[in-house]
């Protein structure tokens, strides 16, 4: 029984994602327990989406984290580089523009040239601060490394706040790409549709900073997969999952577009850049 036990557990966490040269000991009998009782439950429990900054830091400080080195330098360059005390700007000067689309889709291009063209500051996520990091979490369970990305989703929602003031600022992805792959990744465990629309889980949170504006870049699989092989830098385990999973690929997409409470356009990103930019200009040049 107990080696039918450990199996179910072995195939489980490698659809999770889990790369166990890395797996943190603690982790895996917390992980297995979350995933079990979704198996139970029989439905997704969305527990690796955080809707408020309470709730990341309620996860990272619990006690299956105690001791647990990268956590803790986490938190501690979080503590470091976000001022809980700030107030958001109640009127910015500048738009916040955010740039979604699935790799392969062109971000990386269109934020350069849209950079140019309103002269504008660039931003990503994780900060620069959290990148030393980044390789450890991106091994861990679900909802352990998108707890890393939301606390990236933070501070540089408060450099944005600071920033607009003196100019457009243009995001590559933000809070739609933590939630869409997070999303898309719990249905797909537990062969489940996508919530419905109104559905709370894809609510904004509200005390996280708000783009004025989101551009979708939407583009068909064949163009997708000539830019990403083109790029010759990474292909990380998500990447090799949306060029062999047609299904999970779509709930990724369909799961940025259905993110409530913020604008988004989608854009035609099938077309030559200049096109693209085109379409983008019109679309934010009334926020400027």
């Amino acid at each position: 029984m107990w080696i039918c036990f450990l199996s179910c557990f072995i195939t489980l966490t490698c659809i999770c994602g889990f790369n166990w040269r890395y797996l943190h000991p603690r982790l895996i009998a917390d992980s297995f327990s979350r995933i079990t009782t979704k198996m139970a439950e029989g439905m997704p429990q969305f527990s690796s989406i955080y809707h408020s900054l309470e709730s990341v830091l309620n996860f990272f400080k619990s006690t299956q984290f105690c001791q647990v080195e990268q956590v803790e330098k986490l938190l501690h360059i979080f503590k470091e580089n976000y001022n809980e005390d700030a107030q958001p700007t109640s009127q910015r000067l500048h738009p916040f523009i955010v740039v979604e689309g699935l790799d392969g889709s062109g971000k990386s291009t269109i934020v350069k040239k849209l950079k140019s063209k309103i002269n504008a500051e660039t931003l990503s996520t994780p900060p620069g601060c959290l990148m030393e990091l980044r390789s450890w979490f991106d091994d861990q369970a679900s909802d352990v490394r998108r707890a890393y990305y939301s606390l990236g989703n933070y501070i540089v929602g408060q450099q944005v706040e600071s920033l607009v003031q003196a100019c457009p600022v243009i995001m590559d992805r933000f809070w739609h790409s933590t939630a869409a792959y997070a999303i898309a990744d719990e249905v797909k465990d537990m062969e489940q549709d996508l919530p419905p629309v109104d559905d709370s889980v894809y609510k904004w949170p509200d005390d996280l900073t708000k783009p004025d504006i989101v551009l979708f870049l939407n583009v068909s699989e064949y163009h997708r997969l000539q830019r990403h092989a083109g790029r010759n830098t990474t292909n990380t385990l998500e990447e090799q999952e949306l060029a062999a999973n047609t299904l999970w690929r779509k709930n990724v997409v369909e799961a940025h577009k259905r993110v409530w409470n913020v604008s988004m356009e989608v854009v035609n990103a099938n077309r030559y850049p200049n096109k693209v930019i085109a379409q983008c200009l019109e679309i934010i040049t009334p926020l400027l």
